[in-house]
């Protein structure tokens, strides 16, 4: 049936939602969360290029880490270190704690760019899908976007009762994110 056809599609777009709208909250508030915390405006931009420089370090490595466990196993793994990342900020507030969560969020960002993206080509391709994928790319992108929206705005206002609290929420999403793609993907 062309629901089944589109299975691996639709979670796609929910597990894309779900992994955006997690780290998206805490987008709005980022950078006064570190003022906060006692940062200067140098060692924000030490934290933020440590998630950056990771990333530069990080992306081959685990992504022949996927093609050897697969790549739902990929998924599952970023999304434990985003849940920690995300838990690391607000309970350890310092600047080498900081440093840790990025490097952890760095690594969640590596183990899923590229390996949730093949899944779903792979998977929806068994599954008879006769669509364009750059069609589904381009829906992604919209959802990614909406998330990050929503997410910000979402984030900014939880931050009022509490500036720790959407790194609390985004690893509570990413929590149900792990859940979620150990049930939906194949």
């Amino acid at each position: 049936s062309n629901l089944k056809n589109r299975e691996a599609v639709t979670v796609y777009y929910v597990g894309t939602f779900l992994i955006d709208f997690a780290m998206s909250l805490t987008f709005a508030i980022y950078a006064i969360f570190l003022l906060r915390s006692g940062l200067d405006l140098l060692q924000i931009m030490i934290v933020n290029s440590t998630y950056m420089i990771s990333i530069f370090f990080l992306e081959v490595p685990t992504g022949a880490f996927a093609d050897a466990i697969g790549r739902k196993k990929s998924v599952l793994i970023s999304t434990l270190f985003m849940m920690v990342g995300l838990v690391f900020y607000p309970l350890f507030r310092n600047f080498y704690t900081f440093m840790i969560a990025e490097l952890l969020i760095a690594v969640s960002s590596s183990f899923a760019s590229g390996a949730f993206d093949a899944w779903m080509v792979d998977t929806s391709q068994k599954q008879g899908f006769e669509g364009k994928v750059d069609f589904v790319f381009s829906h992604a992108n919209v959802i990614s976007k909406l998330a990050f929206v929503l997410g910000g705005l979402f984030g900014a206002y939880m931050a009022i009762v509490y500036i720790g609290l959407p790194f609390f929420i985004g690893a509570g999403v990413a929590l149900i994110s792990y859940f979620f793609f150990l049930y939906a993907m194949e």
